[in-house]
């Protein structure tokens, strides 16, 4: 598990770089849609490796908070054909950035309790065995 954050810390460092480098500024938005582009791929990165994480420690907090936020993120997305292309491609950049950043500070606390309470490396805790 350390090898596996370890790599997503640096994947999520190497995207927003990246992407930042590559950027043109454009007159009308300037820097921010590849920003933006970075910060999507991020989250979906931070969604995957709590997923994972949840999955191999049967942590259903950290499951069931990622369910609650697919959930309304579909209900939310299911609103966006109303409107025209360019509506919908910021409703989908918004709704992903937002999610994975909910994500992200509910598995670090999730995961500082776990260390605090059992006083020991929460990424060498074996999985639940219920």
């Amino acid at each position: 598990m350390k090898i596996f954050t370890a790599i997503v810390i640096a994947l999520i460092v190497a995207l927003v770089t990246t992407f930042a480098a590559l950027s043109t500024a454009d007159t009308t938005y300037g820097g921010w849609p590849a920003y933006i582009l970075a910060i999507n791929a991020a989250s979906l990165l931070v969604l995957a490796y709590f997923s994972v994480y949840g999955w191999l420690r049967k942590d259903k907090y950290i499951l069931g908070s990622i369910l609650f936020l697919l959930i309304d993120a579909g209900l939310k997305l299911a609103m966006l054909p109303k409107t025209n292309s360019f509506s919908i491609f910021w409703g989908v950049a918004i709704t992903l950035s937002g999610y994975g950043f909910s994500i992200l500070a509910f598995g670090v606390i999730r995961i500082a309790y776990i260390a605090i309470s059992t006083r020991s490396n929460p990424f060498n805790l074996p999985a639940k065995t219920k």
